[in-house]
């Protein structure tokens, strides 16, 4: 009985081994298969969380790469947002303006950017090459908001979606975007 044990374990230890190559060999083919496409669908991601309201992609130089219909950070309202990044001293002091609307800054650090208007709010996540915007209504919360931009910017981050390349069709936006003049 004990040599029968001994077996036992040996069997079950064996097999044990095998399940965690063979679970991290899967969860590879999986990140390897879970690779996502540009920046459409990174903002399609974003809005189908069904936790913002409007969203943005923007590069860290303030062009966008994708927003929802009818939402636009301006240049100066860019310029405020990327500044709070580093030093939210004056986005508190004045405030911070998305999409022509006016919020009061709440909380800002190297990776997040947090402001309120009543119960509804914008946040501001940095990804390794851009920066992800969306605004949040009543029922979500700002918690609710904050986590779920804060993974999709983990996702940017680990390159499951593919945006490093920019295609022609959406350079070919920005360059159209960029001759106009902003407000």
């Amino acid at each position: 009985q004990e040599e029968r044990r001994g077996e036992e374990r040996r069997g079950e230890q064996g097999r044990a081994g095998q399940g965690r190559a063979g679970g991290e060999e899967r969860r590879g083919e999986e990140r390897r298969m879970a690779t996502k496409g540009s920046w459409v669908e990174l903002l399609s991601d974003m809005m189908g969380t069904k936790r913002f309201g409007e969203a943005a992609i923007l590069s860290m130089d303030g062009l966008t790469y994708g927003a929802s219909p009818g939402f636009r950070v301006r240049r100066r309202e860019f310029e405020l947002l990327h500044a709070s990044f580093f030093n939210g001293s004056r986005m508190f002091q004045l405030g911070l303006s998305i999409n022509g609307r006016k919020y009061v800054g709440i909380s800002a650090n190297p990776k997040t950017v947090h402001a309120k208007a009543g119960s509804s709010g914008v946040i501001c996540v940095r990804a390794r090459n851009c920066l992800l915007v969306g605004t949040y209504y009543p029922p979500t919360s700002a918690p609710q908001a904050l986590i779920t931009l804060e993974e999709i910017s983990r996702e940017v981050n680990v390159g499951l979606y593919q945006t490093d390349s920019v295609d022609s069709n959406l350079l070919h936006s920005i360059k159209s975007s960029m001759s106009v003049e902003d407000d």
